[in-house]
Order: structure tokens, then sequence, then C-alpha cells
């Protein structure tokens, strides 16, 4: 298989002490399988991961076997964060394709929090970040048509995930099954819109494959520049490749040492 090169390449500002890589630069590495868990509902939640190669979702399972996907993440992105408050995984984690990860003991993540505030602050983000998405899918099905729904869920996987190819962002492995579950809805209804968005000349598609106008990427990336920016302290960088806004985290000075009293409390909480 032919490698993806990504457009997109982290700003300076992720490069340093306090990355992800650097914490999970040593760890134990792990490959999975297209469609392999990673981990299932219900199992002892003692690992964080990051992802190095490949994709993964993150879903919840309903009794009746129906699965709501709440992210999609791809190389760099962390997951299994909710193993901090949490003994048992609540979600599942899959991998989308051939994925290889990283893999920290809850242990060791504890530690690092109670030594150092910028890793509590760290996972504040990122814990901010998680549960912006999150109320703004509340506002969205609440609030927006399934069509707007659907363009707005496609822009977020062009902006994390598309290969710029001649004016248009290339996107791949989306299929409507897996669109229909990052929105709630079902596959019928993706199916129904997917040709209305193709006839406004929005996208073009063929199977697993998603092409959108760079320019209108451009455009309609601004909104999730503004959609990243609303947590305070979390960095926005992957809208920037299409926006050209530059990545950046905003904290108030003294957050590292409120950070790391807020994380560390949520250990213990666990912990006993």
């Amino acid at each position: 298989m032919q490698a993806t090169r990504r457009v997109f390449r982290r700003t300076d500002g992720e490069q340093h002490s306090h990355s992800w890589i650097a914490l999970f630069g040593q760890s134990l590495q792990r490959t999975y399988g297209k469609n392999q868990p990673i981990y299932t509902m219900g199992t002892p939640a003692t690992e964080l991961y990051v992802i190095t190669s490949g994709r993964v979702k993150v879903s919840l399972l309903s009794p009746q076997g129906r699965e709501k996907i709440l992210y999609l993440l791809g190389e760099g992105d962390v997951f299994g964060e909710l193993s901090l408050i949490n003994e048992e995984r609540v979600e599942m984690a899959v991998a989308c394709e051939p994925t290889t990860v990283r893999v920290a003991t809850i242990d060791r993540i504890r530690t690092l929090i109670s030594r150092d505030g910028q890793w509590a602050l760290r996972f504040l983000q990122l814990l901010c970040q998680r549960i912006g998405l999150l109320q703004e899918e509340i506002e969205s099905q609440a609030f927006h048509s399934v069509k707007q729904r659907l363009k707005a869920a496609i822009v977020r996987l062009a902006v994390k995930f598309g290969i710029r190819r001649n004016g248009h962002i290339h996107l791949t492995g989306v299929t409507h099954e897996m669109l229909a579950q990052l929105l709630g809805v079902h596959r019928e209804t993706v199916s129904h819109w997917m040709p209305s968005l193709a006839h406004e000349h929005w996208i073009s598609y063929r199977r697993s494959h998603i092409f959108i106008s760079e320019n209108v990427l451009r455009n309609e990336g601004r909104s999730e520049q503004d959609r990243m920016e609303r947590c305070r302290c979390a960095p926005s960088i992957e809208a920037s490749r299409w926006t050209g806004a530059t990545a950046q985290t905003r904290c108030a000075p003294g957050s590292e040492d409120a950070a790391s009293r807020y994380i560390s409390s949520l250990c213990e909480r666990k912990a006993t």
C-alpha cells in the first residue's frame, strides 16, 4: 500500500518537552489490524494511548448493537483519557485501518501529573476539547438539520484527515455507515443527502472516497477554527491547515498549578 503524505506539519509550538510524543516516546508499542478492537466497554481502564500511525474510532455501543461514534482520531491523537477517572471502560476503541499506538499506564500518568503541572494542564486541555466536541454535538442535534450536520461532519473530517490533490481535498476511508454513526442517524439518511451535496457541487464522492473543493473547505474551515477556539485552553491545530491561522494554546498564568490540583483530585477520587 502506498504511504499517504500528510499535508500538514505540526507547528514549532508543539515540538516541546510536554508534547504527547515526549510522554509516550519510550512506551510500549502495539499494532492493530483493520477493525480490530483496542479495548471494549466494561474492560479494566488501566492504560492511555497515542496514535503513531493509522486511524481509530472511539464509540458507544447500545444493548441492541447500534454504534455511535464519539470521535475519529488520527496520528498524534490521544485516547482512553477517561481511564483517569473510571475503573472500567465506558466506551470502546477500534482501529479503522492498520494502526500503531504507544501505551502509557495510568500509574505513570498519575506520577507525571503529581510532579509536573504542565502535564496536568495538557490533560485538562484534552478533557476540555472532548467536552467541547460533545457539547457542540448536543447543540447541533437540537438546532441543525441532518443536512447541515452532515456537511459539518465532512468538513471536520476533511480538516483532520484530508489530503490535498489538484485543488481538492481527498478524504478516504469514510463510508456512509461511518458518517451515519457519527451523526447518530441511519445509513439510509446519509445516502439520501449525499447526492444533494454533490448536486450543489459541494462535494463529489464514490464509495468511501469524498472530494471537497479546497476553496470550499478553506471557507467552511473557519467555522471549525472558531469551534476549536471556544475551549479556552484548547490548541487550534487541525483547522489551521486550511484557514492559515496559527495554532496556539492560551492559558492564564498559574493555570498549571490549578490544573495539576484538579486532575490529581480526579485521579485520587478514582483510586479511592
